[in-house]
């Protein structure tokens, strides 16, 4: 640089006075660029900070992401060199030569050192790896197959509500992950869906909820389908059966009949009858303190009734001689 100084104050004596100080200027920069240059030519010794990257994991195991993400090299080699690495590319540590034991692995990163030494560039010394050694938990990997739930929050419009369950396609995924965690799993829901005012049939494809960050879905979207119709309220009367009567004794009830109201898609109500329902009352209660009295129950209703009441809940009656 002191061979360019007495070219450069020649060159400035050919200029004119106001163009000086920009060749002033000009002359500072060139200068100092020239001293960053040489000074990042030379041979020089730093700790960087390197992101790590772990590769080659075992199968069925998953590594505990509280892991330690960086490890500090002290390296020499040019300026150049080390400012480049002060970028942080992640070095690439082979867990395949790591030991294993009970939950907890550790990997001696001096063994490693030739593999993290191919990572950087040709000249670079390392003098030090810290830690020396790094240790980290893992987990075996469980894989099951676990139900999926649509998760919706629905407000029907007055007169309509569901008519079936919720159709999910598929019905059942594949999950995997940390054993304590899939095993406790029952069920997979989707993200939540709100309809107010519902009067449609609904139809959708859901993303299903991530519940764990170290849980995987072997599929992520699911669709759902409901049946929304229009329902009425109806009434019927229908008989009681006596069931586990004596051959040898004649009863009489009290009704003979009972009131039943229901709610039914509208589609459906003309073509629904008494003879759809079955109740029955079982005379062996008369045996169990109910001397004059028995509790009517329902055997047998269509699928597409909802919200079935009757009255009464008791028959009376009494024995013919």
């Amino acid at each position: 640089m002191s061979n360019l100084y007495p070219i450069l104050k020649t060159i400035r004596s050919y200029l004119p006075q106001k163009s000086q100080f920009k060749f002033i200027i000009l002359f500072i920069l060139i200068s100092f660029s020239l001293w960053i240059f040489t000074k990042l030519s030379d041979e020089q010794t730093s700790k960087i900070s390197f992101p790590i990257e772990l590769i080659n994991i075992p199968d069925l195991m998953i590594i505990d992401q509280a892991v330690d993400k960086n490890i500090n090299l002290t390296l020499t080699s040019s300026g150049f060199d080390l400012l480049i690495y002060s970028i942080k590319n992640p070095i690439q540590l082979n867990l395949s030569l790591a030991n294993y034991n009970n939950g907890v692995g550790s990997i001696k990163l001096f063994d490693q050192k030739f593999q993290i030494q191919k990572q950087l560039f040709e000249g670079t010394i390392i003098n030090e790896i810290d830690p020396p050694i790094l240790n980290f938990d893992y987990s075996n990997l469980r894989r099951k197959k676990v139900k999926v739930s649509a998760n919706a929050n629905l407000t029907y419009m007055s007169g309509y509500n569901k008519y079936g369950s919720w159709e999910i396609k598929p019905d059942s995924i594949f999950v995997s992950g940390p054993l304590s965690i899939v095993d406790s799993l029952k069920t997979i829901p989707t993200l939540l869906i709100n309809y107010d005012n519902v009067n449609f049939d609904l139809n959708e494809d859901l993303e299903l909820l991530s519940i764990h960050p170290q849980v995987e879905y072997d599929t992520k979207f699911v669709n759902i389908n409901l049946s929304v119709k229009k329902y009425t309220e109806k009434t019927l009367s229908s008989p009681i059966n006596i069931i586990n009567l004596p051959d040898s004794l004649s009863i009489r009830l009290f009704p003979q009949n009972i009131d039943i109201s229901f709610t039914i898609p509208l589609e459906n109500a003309e073509s629904i009858s008494p003879n759809d329902f079955s109740f029955y009352s079982d005379f062996i209660e008369s045996d169990l303190g109910n001397k004059d009295k028995l509790i009517i129950k329902l055997s047998k209703k269509p699928g597409t009734v909802s919200r079935l009441k009757w009255e009464p809940k008791y028959v009376k009656y009494l024995i013919r001689e």
